[in-house]
């Protein structure tokens, strides 16, 4: 492929993929439509039983002078173009408009880059496009917004302007900027007192003024109203207001005590202004007390050897997403709006093709707090304007330079087929321009094409396809076809199906057309709707390579943040130059589910570190995360550090453990010094945006010794919303410790014989609840079942391998070598069982089964009658024979505690829509239900403690 050459124009190297895209953005021969953000308000016309017939405001035509500079063509295509319709701001800010500044001037895109770029007072902040003065006039200045709330507007404008800063970074590929956050000390936490102190006030004006109603026997209406709070008691009036809460500590004028009269007007004794401000002194007289309490209460600083805090949302940097090339993206969703039915095309190419979504939210679609969308019943859908969707059209089928569909997605189960989840289509009757799908447990593509007037006729369908998150890319080259590739590996289609594959060679996109709707979800009639979750979506101009695909399989997705721990005070004059503090712990951070925080790969950075010669010595022992100024309670995973950066350590003290740490010179996050690559889960107090009334979560770092800074470690008195846990002290020498994360991955794929890169996606899913470390007394509850999960894939794709091989052919390497399965005719034969549907399960069946898995998995090789080897502590085979048995025909299992009898799973009633159960006028199970025993029973054994065991 000679897509990624560069080609020369006035001296710039400038790749023609992303040249192409460019210059039609100016071509008089195209008329694009307009951006989005109005018009994803726009009600489709009634009569309509598709919905995708719509009209959108355009791109006026350009005739003026070509931009003057590279950078000034990289503003027109992700900013300038959107800003120039009569829906945004040409209708004040073109040339002569009462808005002064001409930036949306259609007449010369060099002047209107000149008003944005103007040195006294420029428009755009390329470095932090947020602070940009463009987007605080709606997120700060109330500035009128078309598209709709200022919100809106402001994300928008955020995210045209990133999409130009990354483009102005050269490579076609994102990047990630390291900023200092703002400096907030670790305080002591505000917390609402166990007892009513200073509620008095309060309680006086709801309970004379709101017993009519908030009481359980109320006098002016039928039934009580809730919650309660009027009753007679000041206790409980105080319960319901503090765990509700009706009171905000940290801002009294946000508590629902205030607000239901200043805002809402609600049932005012007196005048509402009066009334509310009456409530707003009671309020503070509660409030004030422990406000200062807790300013004047001994802080983190003072009792912990501590960092700065940072809030999670506030001052960390987006994380996922570093590194993705992005050159030719031309449309981009990553559902960080997080509310509402409008899905932001954020990929700065006009016009924006921004989604609306169908449905009602909460039932029929959700938005995820870790970023992304989820279908959930068949009525949801979100869809593109036909004129937004025509931008597809014209940048991809004008120039036959083929496009990527590039998405993470997580399907909601493996049975669902003919279900759309990215399409640009016309409906059942013409059919799709292209669409990405579900066919149960493959992916299927269609592509209108020279041979395929509908786009519906011949399917690429590859296997491939679980419930869990996948990142999937879709490539289709006019030269070498149509690829399909899953977290970055690509994939062929189905080996089984005789016939080849009839888009393996290059396709002509001139039939495509540009009044089709682009759809997420569903098709636009809702007959094929997708259930599941999408967690990213890119659409490009041209086919990504197979190097690109993997580079932005690396980049991730999700609410991922960096968060930078200020440690620069307990440093020298290397990590405190005149510009600020400059010495960071950077660790990744996200919301783990919604109780927990993750936090993950610290490391040490010097920010001021392209101006320092040598990086200084940093002693770094015993780190620990605080919340809201407390320790969280745990012996956290990284309490044990003891690591010496840049050494020798001058304070660094005789011990073994002590290990040299070599640092990387660079501000990136790769750069530094990898502390550890372990991670923990951290409970959440307030959550990272604030709850009941209290400030959101502040997070900190403590430490036993930082260079010759050393204070002993001290758990005080935590919020009452976290209870401290157990610690857990490993004997540094024992002989039995449990494998971690990694090595759980590594064992499974040699046991099963089953590529790593095979259950990738299972393993990406699972990571975090393996365990991170060896110590064999934390293995806790979700460790196992994190284990069982992964085991379950890869006896999975194991079992089904064998199925595949005794269908294709013989196989000298069978795991199951007594066992013969005929997937075509659905038959599996056993030495020694019936040659039926399934197996019969009798003993010699069974042993079949259990003797290759004891074999394989458990290290212990039989011989027909016994063991021949085993490890010292390594269960007898005639012991693990016994119970897997049980588990296949059920049975009594003798314990210390008495017999146990087992209910085994042969002679288990399946689901319905299961083929026949097992036991029922038969002596075998069917086909089916002996492939799930078979899988079961590996699972059994491969997670089971001789392969846990280090």
């Amino acid at each position: 492929m000679n897509y990624n050459n560069n080609a020369k124009q006035g001296g710039t190297g400038l790749g023609l993929k992303r040249l192409a895209t460019g210059l039609i953005l100016f071509s008089g021969a195209l008329a694009l439509s307009a951006c989005g953000g109005g018009a994803s308000n726009t009600q489709n016309p009634k009569g309509s039983q598709t919905g995708i017939v719509s009209t959108s405001s355009k791109v006026p035509l350009y005739q003026g002078p070509p931009p003057a500079s590279q950078d000034t063509l990289y503003f027109s295509k992700y900013l300038w173009n959107n800003l120039r319709t009569q829906n945004h701001c040409a209708s004040c800010h073109d040339d002569g408009g009462q808005g002064g500044v001409y930036f949306a001037s259609n007449s010369d895109v060099n002047e209107a880059y000149a008003a944005v770029m103007n040195s006294s007072k420029p428009l755009v902040d390329l470095k932090n496009p947020a602070k940009s003065l463009m987007v605080t006039k709606f997120s700060q200045s109330g500035h009128y917004c078309l598209d709709g709330t200022n919100a809106l507007c402001a994300q928008e404008l955020t995210n045209w302007i990133t999409a130009w800063a990354n483009a102005e970074s050269g490579g076609g590929s994102t990047t990630i900027t390291l900023t200092p956050p703002a400096i907030h000390a670790p305080q002591a936490p505000l917390n609402f007192p166990s007892s009513p102190d200073n509620y008095g006030a309060v309680y006086n004006l709801v309970s004379n003024h709101c017993n009519g109603c908030h009481v359980p026997n109320p006098t002016q209406s039928a039934t009580p109203v809730a919650p309660e709070f009027a009753t007679s008691s000041e206790a409980d009036s105080y319960s319901l207001a503090s765990t509700i809460p009706l009171i905000n500590i940290a801002d009294p004028k946000q508590s629902r005590f205030y607000t239901r009269l200043a805002v809402d007007g609600h049932n005012c004794w007196t005048d509402c202004a009066t009334a509310a401000s009456q409530m707003l002194n009671a309020i503070k007289q509660f409030t004030d007390p422990i406000q200062a309490a807790a300013k004047t209460a001994p802080s983190a600083a003072d009792t912990y050897l501590a960092s700065d805090a940072v809030n999670l949302f506030q001052d960390g940097i987006v994380a996922s997403g570093g590194g993705r090339y992005e050159a030719d993206q031309i449309a981009m969703y990553n559902f960080k709006t997080g509310s509402g039915n409008t899905i932001l095309d954020v990929s700065g190419v006009a016009p924006a093709m921004n989604l609306t979504l169908s449905g009602t939210e909460g039932v029929d679609y959700k938005w995820m707090s870790n970023w992304g969308i989820e279908f959930d019943t068949k009525n949801a859908k979100a869809q593109a304007l036909t004129s937004d969707s025509a931008k597809l059209t014209n940048l991809i089928a004008t120039y036959n330079a083929g496009y990527s569909i590039e998405a993470w997605v997580a399907p909601a189960n493996t049975t669902q087929t003919s279900a759309d989840i990215v399409t640009y289509t016309g409906g059942d009757t013409v059919g799709n321009n292209f669409s990405l799908g579900q066919n149960a447990t493959s992916y299927e593509a269609y592509n209108r094409d020279q041979n395929d007037l509908t786009g519906n006729i011949t399917p690429l369908d590859v296997p491939g396809l679980n419930a869990s998150l996948q990142h999937v890319v879709l490539t289709n080259d006019p030269i070498k076809g149509t690829q399909l590739y899953i977290n970055g590996v690509a994939q062929i289609p189905d080996p089984t199906n005789p016939t080849p594959d009839p888009r393996s060679i290059g396709e002509n996109l001139g039939n495509w057309i540009s009044s089709f709707a682009f759809v997420l979800g569903n098709d636009p009639s809702r007959q094929h709707s997708w259930l599941g979750q999408i967690r990213m979506l890119a659409i490009h101009s041209a086919p990504l390579t197979p190097q690109e695909v993997l580079q932005n399989y690396h980049a991730g997705v999700g609410q991922q943040y960096f968060l930078l721990f200020n440690i620069s005070s307990h440093l020298g004059t290397e990590c405190n130059p005149a510009t600020g503090p400059s010495c960071f712990i950077l660790m990744k951070a996200s919301v783990f589910d919604n109780t927990s925080y993750l936090f993950s790969e610290p490391r040490f950075i010097n920010l001021n570190d392209p101006n320092v010669s040598t990086e200084p010595p940093v002693l770094l022992k015993g780190m620990r995360i605080g919340v809201n100024g407390n320790d969280s309670g745990n012996d956290q995973v990284f309490s044990r550090m003891d690591v010496c950066v840049n050494g020798p350590c001058a304070f660094s003290t005789v011990d073994a453990r002590t290990r040299d740490v070599s640092y990387q010179k660079g501000i990136t996050p790769a750069d530094g010094a990898l502390l550890s690559s372990q991670g923990a889960v951290i409970a959440m107090q307030n959550g990272p945006r604030g709850n009941g009334g209290l400030a959101p979560d502040m997070i900190f770092l403590t430490f036993d010794a930082i260079n010759d800074a050393a204070k002993p470690h001290t758990i005080v008195s935590t919020s009452s919303l976290t209870s401290p846990t157990p610690t857990v002290h490993p004997v540094v020498n024992d002989n039995i410790l449990v494998h971690s994360f990694e090595e759980i991955d590594a064992t499974l794929a040699k046991l099963t014989g089953i590529p790593r890169t095979d259950i990738a996606s299972t393993y990406a899913s699972v990571i975090q609840s393996l365990p991170s470390t060896h110590d064999a007394g934390s293995y806790n509850s979700a460790n196992q079942m994190a284990v069982t999960q992964l085991a379950i894939s890869y006896c999975s794709t194991m079992v089904n391998n064998q199925e595949t091989a005794d269908t294709n052919g013989p196989n000298n390497n069978k795991f199951f070598p007594n066992i013969t399965f005929n997937k075509t005719n659905q038959t599996i034969t056993s030495t020694s069982g019936v040659n039926q549907q399934g197996l019969s399960f009798t003993a010699d069946d069974v042993n079949d089964i259990v003797q290759p898995l004891i074999s394989h998995l458990m290290n212990v090789e039989y011989n027909g009658t016994a063991a021949a080897k085993t490890l010292s502590f390594m269960p007898v085979y005639s012991q693990v024979q016994s119970y897997l048995a049980d588990l296949i025909n059920g049975g009594t299992i003798n314990t210390s505690a008495g017999p146990i009898t087992v209910q085994g799973l042969a002679p288990t009633t399946v689901s319905n829509n299961s083929p026949a159960p097992c036991g029922q006028g038969t002596s075998y199970c069917s086909y089916a239900r002996s492939i799930q025993i078979i899988k079961a029973t590996c699972t059994a054994a491969v997670a089971s403690a001789p392969m846990l065991l280090h």
